[in-house]
């Protein structure tokens, strides 16, 4: 699917919902297949060095903030401080400070990128719901440079066109995290500073640690994100992250 333009327009929180809402409304009319929709919003992004603690403090926060409420007779988990992070994600697309623990700060670059998950994620998904096979968490967040920018990602992608670094968001060094709000799922990756430099233009999740091979088939991608210009990371000198963010949308 050719990813939607989205009208450039400034986002405050207390706008966010109309904000998503709005996207939503873009894309759904363009599915005519399904009825069970998903919408890829993926940033890709580097920090200063002086800032990047502040960012993995805050990965740290959402990951303890699920919360379990009542919502119309039912039992539902919400994450407010998933949906802030977003929140500040989009400020930060529009080149805006956002104060962060008494300092205000943005990224050296962020890029965003609309998309849909891929096949191997659907098929983990239909076997789960049949009651087979094995699903396993997608924690490991995975970023790569060999996609040409701008470039449109396919739902038969299995692998980054060339990868830089693979993490385990859930215990690796700068970590991040996963997290559900309702039916929403993300993943924010904080890569280390020492990771393979080089100019990402893609980003990726999957279920195991990386292969040796591309041919194996116990490596499953969750999601392929090719971004409209490159973010350049250079070893040492900055922070290097992303976060995928999966909506479910009935339509």
């Amino acid at each position: 699917m050719k990813a939607f333009q989205v009208q450039q327009q400034r986002i405050y929180p207390k706008e966010f919902d109309h904000y998503l809402q709005s996207l939503f409304d873009a894309a759904i009319p363009k599915s005519k297949v399904s009825r069970l929709w998903y919408l890829d919003v993926s940033y890709l992004y580097t920090f200063h060095l002086s800032d990047y603690p502040l960012i993995r403090k805050f990965s740290d926060i959402i990951r303890i903030s699920e919360r379990l409420v009542k919502e119309n007779n039912r039992y539902v988990i919400r994450n407010p401080k998933a949906i802030e992070w977003q929140e500040m994600l989009e400020r930060w697309c529009f080149d805006e400070y956002v104060e962060l623990f008494g300092r205000k700060i943005k990224p050296i670059k962020i890029v965003r990128s609309f998309d849909r998950i891929v096949n191997e994620l659907m098929e983990r998904i239909a076997l789960f719901m049949k009651g087979q096979g094995d699903f396993r968490p997608f924690k490991y967040h995975a970023i790569g440079d060999g996609a040409g920018a701008g470039a449109q990602a396919s739902p038969s992608d299995t692998f980054l066109i060339n990868e830089l670094d693979r993490i385990d968001v859930t215990k690796d060094r700068g970590g991040g995290g996963m997290t559900v709000d309702g039916s929403v799922f993300m993943c924010v990756g904080n890569h280390d500073r020492n990771m393979t430099g080089g100019n990402m233009s893609e980003m990726g999740m999957f279920d195991r640690e990386k292969p040796g091979t591309l041919t194996t088939i116990d490596d499953r991608m969750g999601d392929h994100s090719i971004f409209p210009a490159t973010v350049q990371h250079l070893v040492g000198q900055d922070g290097p992250a992303g976060t995928i963010v999966v909506y479910q949308c009935s339509s």
